[in-house]
């Protein structure tokens, strides 16, 4: 078939992976940056052994209260915050006063599948 123009879509060539809830140190060695993270990459990238496009979205099992300061250097959970620090958009969400815990979005990212 022809084709005008440099590029064209092409619908399989992207994936998306879901994972289900993850307990927060789980979800923590997921986000980009992490040693997981890395290593989902290169598997990903080994199995499919083509150029993708994967995107990632982590959901925690069980979202933690977001403080700015818990007082004298406390956290208010002291084991979610070591397992979880805060990451605006990836750990930590901004919301109104009045809202409720269940309305976050899940971390939603491309999955780097370049090795390095």
């Amino acid at each position: 078939g022809a084709c005008l123009g440099a590029r064209a879509w092409d619908q399989g060539a992207g994936l998306a992976l879901d994972a289900p809830p993850l307990k927060p140190a789980q979800y923590a060695a997921l986000l980009p940056g992490a040693k997981n993270n890395s290593l989902l990459g290169w598997l990903v990238a080994r199995h499919l052994q083509s150029d993708f496009q994967v995107r990632l979205r982590l959901d925690l099992a069980v979202q933690p209260e977001t403080r700015l300061s818990a007082g004298a250097g406390q956290s208010p959970h002291p084991s979610t915050a070591a397992e979880l620090p805060p990451r605006l958009g990836l750990s930590t969400w901004l919301c109104s006063a009045g809202a409720s815990v269940t309305h976050y979005q899940p971390a939603n990212f491309l999955l780097s599948t370049e090795e390095g």
